[in-house]
């Protein structure tokens, strides 16, 4: 629950993020017909709207506007999660790809 002020979005930054591939292909290997990543994918690229100097500019036509905000690097929770990522050796890398966790 957001009982703060600003609500949710305060404590999660509003993240956008789709999920791993390997859930969705998990579903779908249990019974979750049209659940696969594969099957999704489209979906998601077709509702998306990414505002990013990289993005393909054929992908961004959907409703749901996704951009970085400029002063995340800022924020104390950003500081600390970047310092334990750094701390883990763990590799950067976007959000929303197949594999976001780097394996």
């Amino acid at each position: 629950m957001g009982r703060l002020l600003g609500g949710s979005t305060s404590h999660n930054a509003m993240l956008y993020f789709r999920g791993f591939k390997n859930d969705f292909d998990f579903w779908a290997a249990n019974g979750a017909k049209g659940w696969s990543y594969r099957d999704v994918i489209p979906y998601f690229l077709k509702f998306e709207n990414f505002e990013f100097p990289n993005a393909n500019p054929n992908d961004n036509c959907g409703e749901l506007t996704v951009t970085q905000n400029p002063e995340i690097e800022e924020t104390p929770m950003y500081k600390v999660f970047d310092k334990a990522t750094k701390q883990m050796n763990m590799p950067v890398v976007p959000c929303n790809v197949p594999n976001p966790d780097g394996k």
